[in-house]
């Protein structure tokens, strides 16, 4: 009975600790390899780019697409997502694949994750100490006294005009840095705003993470007065819009660039 139960242990060791797993989200990815896990990743999807380790996987699938002949030669013991890809969650029960799905909003949630993949991957330690960084991050953050908040726009894409809600990640570390989100009565995460509507929610400052596309001076956005004044923030894309370890760092920019703003006003 002994050594039926030590077999049983052994060959569920992959499927405790992950021995082999596919992230198809960027933040898993990324927090993988923060927490010293990347060698048990054997796969990644095409936007899975950070740290530069990353990009030496193969590639089992993109934004929205599973390669599926490429995802099964992995033989992957699990195959982890967020949710901006609902296609991959029909998908992957039919693949035979076990999956789990890894939805983050806020720095709870990131938090939460954190101690599941810990599990998953078998890097417990560092996901306690990982953990513990941000519970006294969120203290020190919760703990400021913030002087007059800025009204605050984070665009996400921009032609439709798609800016961050009061459910969003990006609306949570905003919330964070002392800004004031002008969609914070919007309960959808992201939405398209029509100019007319901006107009009556016209914000103080800009947070612009579009990739790859003009700046908002030419067209309707210039005649906003954030964008007369120049007050347009532009952090590093990926850090800012994906939940992972380097979501403080950009929390701290808004929160100076913030404060130097309520100073001048």
């Amino acid at each position: 009975m002994k050594s039926f139960c030590f077999l049983a242990a052994v060959l569920l060791l992959p499927l405790l600790y992950g021995q082999r797993i596919v992230s198809l989200s960027p933040a898993i990815t990324e927090t993988l390899f923060y927490l010293g896990a990347g060698d048990k990743l054997v796969g990644r999807s095409s936007v899975c780019s950070y740290p530069p380790e990353a990009k030496k996987l193969p590639v089992a699938g993109d934004y929205a697409t599973v390669y599926t002949e490429k995802l099964l030669s992995l033989r992957p013991d699990i195959v982890l997502t967020n949710d901006f890809a609902p296609g991959y969650r029909d998908l992957l029960p039919k693949l035979g694949l076990r999956s789990l799905l890894l939805p983050v909003r806020n720095v709870e949630d990131y938090s939460r994750v954190v101690a599941q993949l810990g599990e998953l991957a078998g890097c417990q330690t560092a996901a306690a100490e990982e953990q513990e960084r941000i519970r006294k991050e969120l203290e020190y953050f919760k703990g400021r006294k913030h002087g007059k908040k800025p009204s605050v726009m984070w665009v996400i894409w921009h032609d439709p005009l798609m800016i961050a809600g009061e459910s969003s990640f990006p609306g949570s570390l905003l919330r964070l840095a002392g800004g004031e989100n002008i969609a914070e009565g919007v309960k959808f995460e992201y939405f398209k705003c029509s100019r007319e509507w901006l107009l009556l929610h016209e914000p103080d400052i800009i947070i612009w993470t579009v990739h790859g596309v003009p700046k908002p001076e030419k067209g309707f956005l210039s005649r906003l007065k954030a964008v007369r004044n120049g007050r347009i923030v532009e952090p590093d894309q990926d850090a800012s819009l994906r939940p992972g370890p380097r979501m403080f760092d950009t929390v701290r920019l808004l929160k100076k660039y913030f404060s130097s703003v309520s100073s001048k006003n």
